[in-house]
C-alpha cells in the first residue's frame, strides 16, 4: 500500500503543479474500514500496479488485483440501493479508483489472468 500512496499519491506525475487529484486519499483510506469498497478498490490498483512483481509470493499480484477488484464491485452492488453511502466521499473516491483500474489495468489484468 505505501507504494501505491508513493505513486498515485505523493508523487503523482505532475511536475509539482498541483497535489494530483487523489492528494486526499490517503486520509479516506486510513479512516475506512476494512473490507470497505474504498479499501478493496485501493488494494485492486496497488496490487495491479505490482502486477509483474512475483517474488516470494504465493498468490501472484495480478490475480490479487482481480480479487480485490471483484469484491469492490460486489461492495458498489450492496450499497447501490442507498443513496446516504453512495455520496459518501469514501464511496466516491473509489468509483474514481475503480475506473481507473478499469482503464489502466482491466485489459491487461484480464488478459495476464488468462494466460495462465
Amino acid at each position: 500500500m505505501e507504494q501505491f500512496f508513493i505513486n498515485w499519491t505523493l508523487y503523482p506525475c505532475n511536475s509539482g503543479v498541483a497535489p494530483g487529484h487523489l492528494h486526499e486519499l490517503h486520509a479516506l483510506y486510513s479512516k475506512a474500514p476494512t473490507e470497505s469498497v474504498l479499501w478493496f478498490a485501493v488494494r485492486a490498483i496497488a496490487f495491479a500496479d505490482m502486477r509483474d512483481s512475483l517474488v516470494g509470493r504465493d498468490i501472484p499480484f495480478y490475480v490479487k488485483a482481480r480479487q480485490s477488484y471483484g469484491e469492490a464491485l460486489n461492495h458498489i452492488r450492496e450499497i447501490a440501493h442507498d443513496e446516504q453511502k453512495l455520496a459518501g466521499d469514501q464511496v466516491l473516491a473509489a468509483i474514481i479508483l475503480i475506473d481507473n483500474f478499469e482503464v489502466l489495468f482491466r485489459f491487461d489484468i484480464l488478459t495476464t489472468f488468462d494466460t495462465y
